[in-house]
């Protein structure tokens, strides 16, 4: 187990993937997959869950692309270059994200230091736990279906930012138009708050020529 900021995160055993299941099935329809595949993402991966006074305040996933499950699966034709797959988090502790997705990346480095990873947000509802994946490390790259699910933001680990680049901002909340940035080529790594909005601050490399 090791600490971070007041969370406690450590692998869960066989029989707290039900408790896992519980949380998930508070996040309804964003949650729904867990029912249905958590125990083989147990057998083909790790499950992780992050406790604040000994209560399971976050729990995830990591996977490797080749992996079984319907996420995995969904996650793998989305981003068929990534190596481990961070599947979509239930955290009833938006502050509780970053912390606990630094551990989760951290130990991706561990098991393989040169692997691409990527990791999955819902579009519709996840405003209040993208700024823990951007301190984490994370930049938003694309939107993608997930299986039988809401379209998701898929985010890998953020590069520097280039010497040129093009910026561009849009409230988080307008997902049209932070959508069609990304379809166009840029890339989301900077939240910031204007007039009480969350915005996203959005790159994109210009042509050295």
């Amino acid at each position: 187990m090791e600490k971070r900021d007041n969370l406690s995160v450590r692998r869960l055993l066989k029989q707290e993937i039900p408790a896992a299941m519980y949380l998930y099935s508070q996040f309804r329809r964003d949650g729904a997959w867990a029912a249905a595949c958590l125990d083989r993402v147990f057998e083909e991966g790790e499950v992780w869950g992050g406790f604040l006074q000994e209560r399971l305040a976050v729990c995830g996933a990591l996977c490797p692309a080749n992996a079984d499950n319907s996420q995995s699966r969904a996650l793998h034709a989305a981003d068929p270059d990534a190596s481990w797959q961070i599947l979509p988090l239930a955290a009833l502790d938006a502050a509780a994200m970053a912390p606990f997705l630094r551990m989760l990346c951290a130990r991706c480095t561990q098991l393989d230091p040169q692997a691409p990873w990527t990791a999955a947000v819902p579009v519709k509802t996840g405003e209040c736990l993208l700024p823990g994946y951007l301190d984490a490390g994370f930049s938003i790259r694309l939107v993608r279906p997930l299986d039988h699910l809401r379209p998701h933001y898929l985010l890998k680990k953020r590069e520097d930012r280039p010497g040129r680049c093009e910026l561009c901002s849009f409230p988080v909340r307008d997902t049209y138009a932070v959508s069609r940035a990304l379809e166009e080529g840029f890339s989301g790594d900077r939240i910031f708050w204007q007039q009480d909005v969350r915005w996203l601050e959005l790159c994109r490399v210009l042509d050295e020529n």
